[in-house]
């Protein structure tokens, strides 16, 4: 039998042998590697594993790739100073990138990048190629036999061309703008890459061609004589010039500058008046207007009636005035004067002037003697009458900051309607109510006008389906005057609103959850405790207008529906007396008998529904007495029913009674632990 056992030993020492050997073998690197995801072996099986002192160099071109390019990595693989044998396996990994199976078209998968692959040796060159759509710094590393290398590839966004001068001939400023019709001034022209010789045209608005006489040219400047042209009776005309760059070479060029780049002008120039905007104005003055013709030349007077107007500027075709009282237009100097008036034009250098029969009316200045209602929702929509005097279609109605829609207007009443105004606030919006006439800029401010923002009501709370509002279930909340998205609080919670329901009669009905969580207060129940029904201050908040109503005490959250099975005391520990036995020896002496070990421990129903005993079970508790409420015992809220337990001296120190309850649907079972204690 000895022998047999010897040799069941050594058989048992060479199969450990071989298995470790075996292990070894597969931890070689040259060996098939796991597949999974984010590795590949693109050689298939069946490396060599080198020899010891294999060493590793790496090489990459290009070194700094563009991101969705390619670089290759080479390993060089020698040992002993020699190539390593064909069909070595190296190891290559990345921590960016992605390997490719081939090179044509390499690029990073969207999933599933290749970051690990093996490759193997010919003539000890072994080579894979990365790729990366990211920019960043990848770290290749190549191992052979535990022995690794270590290289980077650095992948750079596509490289911006620097940027390139620009060739192309432009005409930028001419200087002066202005000139004589009868021409020979020196004109500049300025602009790049003219190249000689040059040619310059000179194109009226009439569709006359003159070339003007080049005095010099350089890559930048131009200078020429200007022609001379006929302006006829407009007084003004208006020439494009056109440099022909390269003239006469193959590369011959137009270059043109926008229409009007020359401006003929007559010397003395006759003003004359076409029109002028705003034709009217209030009798106090100082209505901005623009005179419109041609012929304006500074210094120049403007005249209406026998007023002179301020001059706030003024080109060749046009004339911005302020109008000067109405009063001060009248002949004699004094008096109120309403209608039309003439205006004059005069320009001062050639005593030339023009008169604008009637250009120009006087209107009363403007009043507002009444407007009504004063007040309406801020949501708009109230439509209001403003009274007065001097309104002029088209013109404008504000009423505290927002602009009205105008319905109707005369001469002496207005009827508009307010928009809807953007609440900042729970405050009313109040402001007065400007009109403003279009033409003239005439402006009165009448009496204030008060967007009222909707106070919200909680009108009710109430379950949203039978039973009473506990943790967890829907309440329904109705608010009247609710806008924007509403905010609710259960006291300091934030419960979900998870439906809202536009009532027939204005009010909102929110569908809210009460939170699980939500703190309902707790009393004293058989030894514990339980959570009781709770009132919580119930408040709406607008998060348009910011206001706020709060209902106190207007949600009463009943605790869950359900029994809860609490045991107490647990552990329950008894402790029981031994048996002393009588003493040997004349004259006997009687012994003391064991004493059992009794207790009782609580069943509570802590919960807020009635519950029901099933069964009261032992395990394991051979000698322990057990007695308690029979089967079908239903307990109420904090109905308390007792158990007693006998422990029999030196019985198993412990036992495990199983109560089992219900409560509706839902089974409960608790475990109360006996602990037995023999002196």
């Amino acid at each position: 039998m000895s022998e047999y056992r010897r040799q069941t030993w050594v058989f048992v020492l060479l199969a450990l042998l071989a298995l470790f050997a075996g292990c070894k073998g597969e931890s070689s690197p040259t060996a098939p590697p796991v597949t999974g995801p984010g590795s590949t072996d693109t050689t298939g099986t069946g490396t060599t594993n080198p020899a010891t002192g294999a060493v590793v160099t790496l090489a990459v071109s290009p070194a700094t790739p563009v991101i969705g390019s390619a670089s290759t990595i080479t390993a060089t693989v020698t040992v002993a100073g020699k190539p390593a044998p064909n069909g070595t396996g190296v190891e290559f990994s990345t921590d960016i990138g992605s390997f490719c199976l081939a090179v044509t078209g390499c690029s990073e998968p969207t999933t599933n990048p290749i970051r690990a692959a093996l490759r193997t040796t010919t003539n000890g060159i072994s080579t894979i190629v990365i790729s990366s759509s990211a920019v960043g710094v990848a770290t290749v590393q190549a191992v052979v036999n535990n022995v690794s290398a270590k290289t980077t590839v650095n992948f750079v966004a596509t490289p911006v061309d620097p940027p390139r001068p620009d060739l192309t001939p432009a005409i930028t400023a001419v200087t002066p703008a202005i000139g004589r019709p009868a021409g020979g001034e020196t004109v500049t022209i300025t602009g790049r890459n003219f190249t000689t010789p040059v040619r310059v045209l000179f194109v009226t608005d009439t569709g006359v061609t003159k070339e003007a006489q080049v005095i010099s040219a350089s890559a930048n400047e131009i200078k020429v004589f200007s022609p001379a042209f006929d302006v006829g009776t407009t007084q003004q005309l208006k020439a494009t010039i056109t440099v022909i760059n390269a003239a006469g070479s193959a590369n011959e060029s137009r270059i043109t500058l926008a229409t009007g780049t020359f401006t003929y002008q007559s010397t003395i120039l006759t003003p004359k008046v076409t029109t002028m905007s705003p034709a009217s104005g209030p009798i106090n003055g100082g209505t901005r207007s623009t005179i419109f013709g041609e012929g304006f030349q500074s210094p120049l007077q403007v005249f209406f009636g026998s007023a002179e107007a301020q001059v706030v500027s003024n080109t060749f075709n046009q004339i911005i005035v302020l109008s000067p009282a109405g009063s001060t237009t009248s002949p004699n100097g004094s008096g109120a004067v309403l209608g039309p008036v003439d205006v004059r034009v005069v320009n001062i250098n050639s005593a030339t002037t023009v008169t604008a029969s009637g250009l120009f009316r006087y209107t009363p200045k403007m009043q507002i003697t009444l407007a009504g209602p004063n007040e309406g929702p801020f949501t708009g929509g109230t439509e209001f009458h403003i009274d007065g005097t001097g309104f002029d279609d088209p013109l404008t109605v504000v009423a505290a900051g927002v602009a009205a829609d105008i319905i109707r207007v005369s001469g002496t009443q207005i009827l508009a309607r307010t928009n809807p105004v953007t609440p900042t606030g729970c405050n009313d919006i109040s402001g007065p109510i400007v009109v403003t006439n279009g033409d003239n800029g005439d402006q009165a401010t009448g009496p204030s006008f008060t967007y009222r923002i909707s106070k919200p009501f909680i009108i009710s709370a109430v379950p949203s389906g039978p039973g009473p509002i506990v943790p967890g279930s829907s309440v329904l909340i109705t608010v009247a005057n609710a806008f924007g998205l509403p905010q609710f609080k259960f006291g300091s919670v934030t419960p979900i609103v998870s439906g809202a329901t536009p009532n027939a009669d204005g009010t909102t009905t929110y569908t809210v959850a009460v939170p699980l969580n939500i703190p309902l207060q707790t009393g004293n129940c058989g030894g514990t405790t339980a959570p009781q029904a709770t009132s919580f201050d119930l408040t709406y908040t607008s998060a348009l207008t910011t206001c706020t109503n709060t209902q106190t005490g207007g949600l009463f959250v009943s605790p869950p529906q359900v029994g809860n099975l609490f045991l107490t005391p647990n552990p329950l520990n008894l402790t029981a007396t031994a048996a002393v036995p009588a003493s040997a020896g004349p004259p006997p002496v009687a012994g003391t008998p064991a004493i059992p070990g009794n207790g009782t421990f609580n069943i509570v129903n802590n919960g807020g529904a009635p519950l029901t005993i099933t069964s009261i079970a032992t395990g394991g508790c051979p000698g322990y007495i057990v007695s308690g409420p029979p089967p079908g015992t239903v307990l109420q809220a904090c109905d308390i029913a007792a158990v007693a337990v006998q422990y029999p001296a030196g019985g198993p120190p412990s036992c495990l009674i199983t109560i089992t309850a219900t409560s509706g649907s839902t089974t409960l079972v608790r475990n109360e632990s006996v602990i037995g204690t023999t002196h």
